[in-house]
């Protein structure tokens, strides 16, 4: 359950291990391209701006949600602070988030953007520093 790199389809124990990818570069495209098929997996960004960039460049053109809404939907975005327990540095922080069951022990230890669309396994998480 830990983050997949979207690239390489190789898990990785936490989000801040994925390599970070930038725009203009041949794992941005790599990541567009990867990010248009269908399938789990994850990808990191230096910051939100370049989150929503990427969403942008792959064609996921998306309304943001609210976090964790009782209503469910099939399109579109939430993000999301990261997990609570211990940051990167190993600091234990609490945080007064509600998260979702299980999403506490996944290496979400960065904020991230979590997409959904409309078909079987279409969604993932773009990690991004800030």
């Amino acid at each position: 359950m830990n983050p997949v790199n979207r690239i390489t389809g190789k898990a990785v124990q936490s989000a801040s291990r994925l390599p970070i990818v930038s725009p203009g570069t041949k794992g941005w495209k790599q990541a567009i391209e990867a990010l248009q098929k269908t399938g789990r997996g994850d990808v990191r960004v230096a910051n939100m701006e370049d989150a929503k960039k990427l969403m942008n460049d792959a064609g996921l053109r998306m309304d943001r949600r609210k976090m964790y809404t009782a209503t469910p939907y099939e399109k579109g975005y939430e993000v999301h602070k990261p997990q609570p327990g211990k940051d990167r540095q190993g600091n234990y922080c609490k945080s007064k988030e509600r998260w979702e069951k299980g999403e506490t022990s996944v290496g979400n230890d960065l904020p991230h953007i979590k997409w959904k669309k409309p078909g079987r396994q279409g969604q993932g998480h773009i990690f991004f520093e800030d």
